[in-house]
């Protein structure tokens, strides 16, 4: 599950994004502690600011881990983008469609 670590550096407070607990941190933004301590607003705009690059965050990393998969994956002709391939992809689901009918 994805996280977000404040970190204090020198006079400045730092947003880190983990897409989990052994990702390493993605820098989101940062604030200047004395504005951010003093001012309310300023508070809020980090804050807002931290989630909208969180959410951008978390789209890129769900993308990125979403890879399309091929229909034919795991099949014999999973390399063949032919007609035999696709007939045999036919055959295969017709084939276990047939299997779950007559045991079922």
């Amino acid at each position: 599950m994805s996280a977000v670590y404040f970190v204090q550096e020198a006079d400045r407070g730092v947003a880190f994004w983990h897409a989990d607990d052994d990702a390493p941190g993605v820098y989101c933004c940062g604030v200047d502690l004395r504005a951010y301590n003093d001012t309310q607003a300023v508070r809020d705009c980090f804050a807002a600011l931290v989630a909208a690059v969180a959410a951008h965050c978390r789209s890129r990393f769900t993308a990125e881990v979403a890879a399309p998969t091929s229909r034919l994956a795991g099949l014999p002709c999973e390399g063949q983008n032919t007609a035999y391939g696709q007939d045999r992809l036919t055959y295969s689901i017709h084939k276990r469609r047939f299997e779950n009918l007559s045991h079922g």
